[in-house]
């Protein structure tokens, strides 16, 4: 088949097709049939299309930005490498991390000779 039928082969198929399914029904390889199913936006079984994710937007001014980058993200839903990088572009200090917690001095350290 020629790339510009692949659309039409596709809208052909029934939704829920796996991507192995997929690649029998056209003709092609499995690789090959996942990138057709994100290019033209195929149902699949699972009930992806394949496409890139969705980036989850995030409103700067309803953030307190005093927090640490894991406190803001817990609270809206997105990961802290979002905020980190809403945090770097639009031009606001980086909040200091804590730090590791540091040991418990109760903590023994057994050492055994060898």
């Amino acid at each position: 088949m020629k790339e510009t039928n692949y659309a039409r082969a596709l809208a052909s198929l029934p939704a829920g097709l796996t991507a192995p399914e997929v690649a029998a029904r056209l003709g092609v390889n499995t690789p090959q049939a996942r990138i057709l199913i994100g290019r033209h936006r195929y149902r699949a079984a699972d009930g992806r299309t394949f496409s890139q994710h969705v980036t989850r937007k995030l409103n700067p001014d309803a953030v307190d930005w005093t927090q640490s980058n894991a406190d803001i993200a817990r609270q809206t839903g997105v990961s802290r490498e979002r905020v980190r990088f809403l945090r770097k572009q639009l031009g606001l200090p980086f909040v200091e991390s804590r730090g590791r917690r540091p040991k418990c001095s109760t903590q023994a350290v057994i050492r055994v000779p060898y």
